[in-house]
């Protein structure tokens, strides 16, 4: 440093603290996402819904309103899966594991947490296009889920007691592996043979971390290993990889497979790598090439693509899907005949079939949205192609995959839990629909069309209670339906443009999907194609031309295809070493039957009942300067209704130690919290060169009301809150610079309120676009005497927008702040603090110039930042202005130094849990110091 008056830059000081929330935050972020299932996964606390209990000899169901025989089926499913992988692996609970059922959402999904329950949605729609099964939902998910908690509670080693989940390292491949395989999942396109394959074809073996498909390539590899390991190892010998062993720190899946095999995994694997490079090259090269099966539709573009059809006469083509993976938006699309520009017509979570009308002027679609009580759910809407102005058509129904079968009128699927019923409903009269069909058992439907006189209607099907898939036609005129039975799942039945006596489909025959023609009147099927990669046909809108989506490479490509093309194949022998794992299966094949297992009704669940530790976690902060130690306690129930943390910590100097508690209710619509600690308080540069120092005791309590306005990605949250503060000054720097009044003990009482509005695009690594609002206002005022009492009103907006063709992101951000009255001298605006009790990863209420000289204290403060988000997979560069402004009493320096501004350059690193590490280097561009400096800092990835 040259003069006495340049301070060191605030970048550098903020250093230690933005590496230790880092670190923090690897350790702390699992248990807190992992915690709270019903909280976390839809972020909604349904306090509406009245949770009961089912046991089983080694189960406990809990479940929401309504799922009572759900519940008693999935306990008879669960115990009979358990009964055959403890044959298969030999892997078993300790004691009776918890399972969580709720229809609420639509999710065909299920999670287990390593915390000892599981849970499982029931309403699972879309089932039918993400999975290659004909078996019951639960049949598939539950099994699947206990595989993964085998693993889970059997992997665990003492220092699980200390890292929540570090005892558990099973590469998640495995895990994935592991449970599709003893889940009793069939090795298919979906999950499987369709994603191992695309990665070989791109030279790859393993699924890049930032792709559209990276999980369900996780998927397809980890299962192909675990078959391929079965090949030459017993259920056994791949159950006791897995087994517990005593004074066992933490589990190394490397390690224990060595132990059991002998071998070294990685030579195992390179083995496999070889096998289905070998395999997938052979297949290729016995099959028609999937790009000379017709002409690519180039206008047509996106990272993932859904569906594409041409509307009728001709006017244009629609297509689904995500655009950039940077911004994973499933929207609906239409691109006019002749012109290269592509018009995004609706937005949001739109991933299922649609429908054109007979004119060509409107497209009928479904969307999952939120619904009541913030049910994740889908309706049906409709979009006019001549103005653009959407309409909702059906509300809260859980309605998908519309078809129009008249000018006015919809058929579409109404899912009900695992029940699904077909629905006819008049777009011009306003009348309820009206349900078609009567099912009363477990059905899937998907992809929906009409014949071209609008009688019959078409969907793809899967009967789980007898294991049948393949396709349903419904005469509207008779009421009736027929199946058309195939040995695979099947998608998009569409009827010949020219008649309703032929219908081409896709099937996943064989493992591969291809494109199938099959007569109504005899019966006959004809394959129109016979590729080794993946085809899907999603409209017929000519005698002569099919379109639809193939993809040999990264991406995506919309094409046009002959439906009365002959297709070929060139067989050649292979031996078979490199495919017999396919069939590679347990010994003890996972079937489940109807029977009941023994239970018994236990009445209401309480979450508090399962309230425990979760863990302790290491804890690093600073205290006056120096690094400090400690340790924080976790605890919460299952639901993640009642969540407490508790931490201590101590810099080992004689520094009194800091403590704080905090909980948090979500029980009720509203989250309730309250805190009390004691911290030590640093603020930078206090008075001069030194920082200032300070103890404060402080309780607080609050609460805060969350609603979506989701079509439009919009969020809104309400705070209010009241505390009290007592702080104690452990030090009085005097420097050169008298900006602001000595610092001075004070006794505090607080009254606040804020609100936050945000509207962010959905992103991969960072947003594409956001507009974000928020106002806060606080009162202090003394406690036993009237010395200080002041108010704070702060608003911050800022915006964010793609540019250059949607390669840069600009963000612009304005801060703007006012204080009145008597306000103790350190907790003036702009004065910059960070305590040991700091939330991992916040982004500072303070003013902060990046890499700028100092913070200067006033009673008005502006401050704002241009900066430009240049993405890549990986990182983000960010070239910023940032200025800063303050003015009023206290701010008492020259004019020349009421004011920050700096410009530079920084690299933003993928976030965390919603906020990203920064580091860089500024330059200031006013100041007696003009010399660059490195800096770094934590934000929000969002601004607020």
């Amino acid at each position: 440093m040259a003069a006495p008056r340049v301070r060191p830059s605030p970048g550098l000081r903020v250093a230690a603290p933005a590496i230790r929330a880092l670190v923090l935050l690897v350790v702390c972020a699992m248990p807190a996402a992992a915690q709270g299932t019903f909280n976390l996964l839809d972020s909604r606390n349904h306090p509406e819904l009245t949770w009961s209990v089912y046991d089983t000899e080694h189960f406990r169901l809990v479940y929401s309103d309504g799922l009572a025989d759900v519940a008693r089926r999935a306990g008879s499913i669960a115990e009979q899966a358990y009964a055959i992988q403890k044959q298969n692996l030999g892997l078993t609970f300790a004691r009776r594991y918890y399972i969580f059922l709720s229809d609420r959402d639509q999710i065909p999904n299920a999670a287990t947490t390593s915390f000892g329950y599981a849970f499982v949605y029931v309403n699972p729609a879309r089932y039918l296009t993400l999975f290659s099964s004909a078996r019951g939902w639960l049949e598939l998910a539950i099994p699947h889920e206990l595989v993964h908690a085998l693993l889970f509670e059997n992997t665990r080693g003492w220092l699980n007691l200390v890292v929540p989940g570090a005892g558990g390292r099973v590469p998640r491949e495995m895990h994935e592996g592991m449970a599709q395989l003893y889940g009793g999942e069939p090795w298919g396109a979906e999950r499987g043979d369709r994603y191992l394959n695309l990665m070989v074809r791109n030279y790859r073996t393993r699924p890049e971390p930032l792709a559209i498909d990276a999980g369900r390539a996780t998927y397809a590899a980890g299962f192909a290993k675990i078959k391929w390991l079965r090949q030459t190892m017993s259920d056994q010998d791949l159950g006791r990889i897995f087994a517990p062993q005593p004074r066992r720190a933490r589990f190394s899946f490397d390690q224990a497979f060595e132990r059991v095999s002998g071998r070294d995994y990685q030579d195992v694997e390179t083995e496999w790598r070889r096998a289905i490079n070998v395999y997938y090259n052979w297949r290729e090269g016995t099959a028609e090439r999937t790009e000379s099966l017709g002409p690519t539709l180039d206008a047509i573009a996106a990272d993932e693509l859904l569906v594409v059809k041409r509307a009728p006469r001709g006017g244009g083509t629609a297509f689904s899907g995500m655009r950039r993976r940077q911004n994973p938006n499933y929207a609906l699309y239409y691109q006019v005949s002749g012109e290269s520009r592509v018009t995004r017509l609706a937005e949001k979570n739109i991933r299922d079939n649609f429908s054109f009308d007979r004119a060509g002027e409107r497209i009928a679609f479904s969307r999952w949205h939120y619904g009541a009580h913030g049910d994740l759910l889908a309706d049906i809407a409709m979009v006019d192609l001549r103005t653009g102005v959407e309409t909702a058509v059906t509300r809260n129904l859980r309605a998908l995959e519309p078809v129009f079968v008249g000018p006015q009128e919809l058929v579409f699927v109404r899912q009900d839990g695992l029940i699904s019923n077909w629905y006819r409903i008049s777009l011009s009269g306003g009348a309820p629909a009206e349900r078609l069909t009567n099912f009363s058992t477990e059905w899937h439907f998907a992809d929906l069309s009409a014949s071209p006189d609008g009688r019959f209607v078409a969907a793809a099907f899967v009967s789980p209670r007898d294991q049948r898939q393949g396709i349903l036609i419904y005469d509207l005129e008779t009421r009736t339906f027929v199946e058309k039975p195939q040995p695979a799942i099947c998608r998009f039945p569409l009827f010949a443009p020219h008649g309703a006596s032929e219908i081409l489909f896709t099937s996943e025959e064989h493992g591969v999907r291809n494109v199938y023609r099959l007569d109504l009147n005899s019966g006959l099927k004809t394959a129109v194609t016979q590729q080794a990669n993946s085809v899907l046909i999603t409209d017929w809108p000519d005698q002569h031309t099919a379109l639809g989506i193939r993809q040999v490479d990264d991406q995506p490509e919309a094409f046009s295809i002959d439906p009365y093309r002959q297709s070929q194949a060139f067989p050649a022998a292979l031996q078979d070493y490199y495919r017999t794992w396919q069939a590679a299966s347990p010994a003890t094949a996972m079937v489940i039957d109807g029977r009941e297992v023994a239970g018994e009704f236990r009445g209401r669940f309480r979450s508090l009942s399962t309230f425990r530790p979760l863990g302790l976690v290491p804890n690093l902060a600073l205290i006056k300067d120096r690094l400090a130690v400690g340790v924080q306690v976790l605890a919460g129930d299952m639901p993640g209704k009642h969540l407490a943390a508790a931490d201590v910590l101590t810099d080992l100097h004689g520094s009194r130690p800091n403590a704080g508690l905090n909980y948090l209710n979500r029980a009720t619509r509203f989250d309730l919290g309250a805190q009390v600690a004691y911290r030590d308080v640093t603020t930078y540069y206090f008075n001069g060169d030194e920082n200032l120092y300070e103890g404060i005791w402080s309780a607080r309590a609050g609460m805060s009301f969350n609603w979506d306005h989701d079509r439009h990605y919009g969020a809104h949250r309400v705070n209010v809150g009241v505390g009290a503060a007592r702080s104690e000054v452990l030090s009085a720097p005097e420097g050169l610079l008298a900006s602001t009044a000595p610092a001075r003990d004070y006794r505090m009482a607080t009254v606040s309120a804020g609100y936050q509005y945000s509207r962010v695009q959905p992103y991969t690594v960072f947003p594409e676009s956001g507009h974000w609002l928020a106002i806060d206002y606080q009162h202090d005022r003394s406690i036993g005497s009237q010395e200080f009492s002041s108010q704070t009103t702060s608003v911050a907006a800022a915006g964010l927008q793609p540019v250059i063709g949607r390669r840069i992101n600009l963000l612009a951000s304005v801060h703007a702040a006012a204080q009145s009255g008597r306000v103790p001298p350190q907790n003036r605006l702009g004065m910059a603090k960070y305590s040991s009790g700091n939330s991992l990863l916040a982004y500072s209420k303070q003013v902060y110039v990046r890499g700028g000289q100092e913070y200067l204290p006033g009673d008005r403060l502006v401050s704002a930042t241009i900066e430009a988000r240049i993405p890549s997979d990986l990182l983000e560069l960010v070239p910023f202005i940032d200025v800063a402004r303050v003015f009023g009493e206290g701010s008492v320096a020259a004019e020349s130094e009421r004011h920050l501004a700096a410009a530079g350059v920084g690299v933003r690193l993928p976030p965390v849990v919603g906020r990203a590490v920064e580091v860089g280097w500024s330059r200031p561009l006013n100041g007696p110091s003009r010399g660059g400096r490195f800096y770094i800092t934590v934000q929000r990835v969002a601004p607020y």
